[in-house]
């Protein structure tokens, strides 16, 4: 179990016993309570209160998030852990705090996230989880569409001609399911040259036909090599029809 586990049910018995959990852990108030069992797993002040208020919404007595939407996570630990009484949740937290690298048998996992508060500021924090788009709409629009018009069967045959593998890396990509993701890049923007003919076409991987649209190199087809503004190059690895 790792230390955000274990705070976290540190934080869920605050949350659902409140004051019943300071006085059975001997705390003077709630803040020394947070303070405290922050310390104690060497952790920033607030990761506790922030902890609780995310199980605020299963409490009637608490006010905090309840108006955020419930993370899956969330609501796997309240299940794991609302069966326990006070005294066993307390007992439970009692053991957490005896020993740092106490091991307690349990299905309850919550990531780690060591790696993001030492990266990022709580506000930011705040600011990235539970966000809700409250502008999130559809809208009837009613626009005129310019459709690209073509034989399909030109790519088509290329991709198999390159055994649906990238002419730059030689990589064949698959999505999990097995289906052939390769991709058909056009040398001179189709939307421009209206130019479909195979000496316009490069099959490429979904990732090296990105990195051509956003970093826009030049095709020298002499060499058959990309080369990019920064002037780094790239081989064609596999070309047999680009001359």
């Amino acid at each position: 179990m790792s230390i955000n586990d274990r705070l976290t049910i540190c934080a869920y018995f605050l949350s659902k016993s409140d004051m019943e959990a300071v006085q059975y852990l001997g705390y003077r108030n709630r803040e020394d309570y947070k303070r405290s069992i922050s310390e104690f797993f060497e952790k920033k002040g607030n990761f506790v209160h922030r902890r609780m208020s995310e199980f605020d919404v299963y409490f009637p007595h608490r006010v905090g998030q309840t108006n955020r939407p419930i993370a899956p996570i969330v609501k796997n630990m309240h299940a794991q852990l609302n069966p326990f009484t006070l005294q066993e949740l307390g007992d439970l937290v009692k053991q957490l705090l005896s020993n740092k690298e106490i091991l307690i048998s349990s299905n309850v996992s919550v990531a780690d996230t060591e790696e993001i508060t030492l990266n990022f500021s709580d506000n930011d924090i705040e600011s990235y989880v539970n966000v809700q788009d409250l502008t999130a709409t559809r809208l009837k629009k009613q626009k005129e569409v310019m459709e690209r018009v073509f034989d399909y069967r030109i790519i088509n045959d290329l991709k198999k001609f390159y055994s649906f593998s990238c002419q730059i890396c030689g990589l064949s990509p698959t999505d999990t399911l097995g289906y052939k993701i390769v991709e058909a890049h056009h040398i001179l923007q189709f939307s421009v040259s209206q130019d479909n003919s195979s000496n316009n076409i490069m099959i490429v991987c979904p990732n090296h036909h990105r990195l051509i649209h956003k970093a826009n190199p030049v095709f020298d087809r002499d060499s058959g090599v990309l080369i990019y503004g920064n002037n780094q190059r790239e081989n064609l690895t596999r070309n047999f029809h680009l001359f």
